[in-house]
């Protein structure tokens, strides 16, 4: 993914690098988000079928809540999902 936040991070290993630093890129998840309308759809982290590509053994649960105090006015339902890997990671 080409974002500024991870050109940045990587800028500051490249600097820390070139005066005999060993400082390690550990790499980034990205986060998409789109906007249709009144509709926000995003996604941190990775899909189910990119965790299995990187060994994990992911495992998604899904919620309904809103996306502030029900009883204010204008409040929305949201659908929530926690990707974890089965050895016990928060993926997402």
């Amino acid at each position: 993914m080409s974002l500024g936040t991870v050109a940045h991070k990587q800028g500051r290993v490249a600097g820390e690098n070139a005066v005999c630093g060993q400082t390690e890129f550990k790499g980034s998840l990205g986060t998409q988000v789109v906007n249709i309308s009144d509709l926000v759809i995003a996604r941190p982290g990775l899909r189910d079928q990119e965790a299995m590509d990187e060994d994990f053994d992911p495992l998604t649960v899904q919620a309904d809540s809103w996306d502030h105090k029900a009883y204010y006015p204008g409040a929305t339902k949201v659908r929530n999902r926690i990707r974890g890997d089965l050895r016990r990671r928060i993926l997402e």
